[in-house]
């Protein structure tokens, strides 16, 4: 709900951290770390973060997303689009819904 929120984004990146302590490798865990990465404006680690949690759930479209916003943000263009139309494929609101939390391609 921090990232979600905005604020305040060093306690949900320690929530995620301790919470990856506890489940590794968890992509509910990673795709929300991710978002909080994109908030920071970690668009590498948020990138990173996404792609796991894609690769042990494949088509989580929050990941696909997220992560392809971050990867459009680094400049890839080619990785970002395809994964952004990856989550669209898998759930077509999803622009919609993190354009609720003023997230925007």
């Amino acid at each position: 709900m921090r990232a979600v929120r905005g604020h305040p984004l060093d306690r949900a990146l320690a929530d995620c951290n301790e919470a990856l302590r506890a489940r590794p490798g968890d992509a509910n865990v990673l795709q929300s770390r991710c978002f909080v990465y994109y908030r920071m404006g970690n668009y590498s680690a948020a990138a990173a973060d996404c792609d796991a949690a894609e690769k042990s759930h494949p088509r989580y479209d929050e990941a696909l997303y997220v992560g392809g916003l971050a990867k459009l943000r680094q400049g890839d263009a080619k990785g970002g689009g395809a994964d952004i139309a990856a989550a669209i494929g898998a759930n077509y609101r999803i622009a919609d819904i993190y354009a609720l939390y003023g997230v925007k391609q």
